[in-house]
């Protein structure tokens, strides 16, 4: 049951996504109203930057009670579909994770991801994204804005009795770089069980007018027992075909 359930998902994303070659600029059209004197109206446009251009909303806990005060003030409980594309565009604001409670993550263990240990970064944002508990933990996510290429959803997991993190766990990414990309959508089959389509290219020259794309495919499934998230490779497809730009 389970691998055809995932052959169904991978088979709708990939008749539904393609990245494009290209990251488009994200722009927001504001007007400028004029003077009560003036004829004519100014159209100013502002291009969005993925990081610098953005305002901040809230990144402290002077406010609150604690860490899972704030969390379940701002954000709301997780849905059960989360398309990375649609979620996550690059121009839309998050709450921010509080200064005080992010610099707790610096050199905190990972699970499930290229790097051992979480670094905290000073030109990365830290945006608290939703939550969800169980009867034993509270989880909050969180999505950092790296300043090269993604963004990445991370899971926290915290005991609520004293506020201390039990773990945090990789979960998906959005973004590229460099002819590369990478673009999750994750479905949460139970409470404590999720699957993950993730769906990468790598665009590679091979001639003048044409280059040579590369896809991976993997349906990945995470399970949660006892605060962590045990990651499993339920199937995989990678192919390749030849892309003519005229």
């Amino acid at each position: 049951m389970r691998k055809t359930l995932s052959f169904i998902i991978l088979i709708s994303v990939l008749t539904s996504c393609t990245p494009s070659k290209q990251k488009d600029k994200e722009a927001e059209v504001s007007t400028i109203q004029p003077a009560e004197d003036s004829v004519a109206t100014q159209t100013e446009v502002i291009y969005l930057d993925p990081i610098v251009n953005q305002d901040s909303i809230d990144n402290t806990l002077q406010d609150y009670t604690s860490i899972i005060d704030y969390v379940k003030s701002n954000v709301s409980i997780r849905t059960d579909t989360l398309d990375f594309r649609e979620a996550f565009p690059f121009n839309k604001n998050y709450h921010r994770l509080p200064n005080e409670f992010r610099d707790q993550l610096d050199g905190l263990p990972l699970q499930n991801a290229y790097r051992q240990t979480l670094s905290i970064d000073e030109y990365n944002r830290y945006n608290i994204i939703d939550y969800f508990e169980d009867n034993r933990y509270f989880y909050f996510r969180i999505l950092i804005d790296d300043e090269n290429c993604c963004r990445s959803l991370y899971l926290i997991t915290m005991e609520p009795e004293n506020e201390q993190i039990f773990n945090i766990s990789f979960l998906g990414l959005k973004g590229g770089d460099g002819g590369w990309g990478e673009f999750d959508t994750e479905y949460w089959t139970s409470d404590s069980t999720l699957l993950y389509v993730k769906l990468s290219t790598y665009d590679q020259d091979i001639e003048q007018d044409s280059y040579l794309r590369s896809t991976d495919s993997m349906i990945v499934a995470y399970s949660i027992i006892n605060g962590k998230v045990h990651r499993e490779l339920l199937d995989s497809i990678h192919y390749e075909h030849k892309i003519t730009s005229n």
